[in-house]
């Protein structure tokens, strides 16, 4: 669990401040997290057990699994799966 945690840079990255891959439980709280404009906070995949609440501008989401590509919210990207 992550909770309260704000994530900064001093110049400007084109990656997303979390990625997940192969994760089981994975729950976020209050997080504010810098990010380049049109780059997701998140990027998922193969992720289960998943959470975020409070942490605006994300919506609260929660889901039990996510193995294939989809778009959550504007600042949540699920990758596709690549084997």
């Amino acid at each position: 669990m992550m909770s309260n945690v704000e994530v900064s840079y001093l110049k400007e990255d084109l990656r997303p401040p979390f990625v997940l891959s192969d994760v089981k439980g994975a729950y976020f709280s209050r997080l504010k997290a810098q990010h380049a404009l049109n780059v997701p906070t998140f990027t998922l995949s193969d992720v289960e057990d998943f959470s975020v609440q409070q942490s605006a501008p994300l919506s609260d989401t929660r889901f039990e699994s996510m193995k294939k590509g989809k778009a959550l919210d504007p600042f949540l990207y699920v990758q596709p799966l690549i084997v």
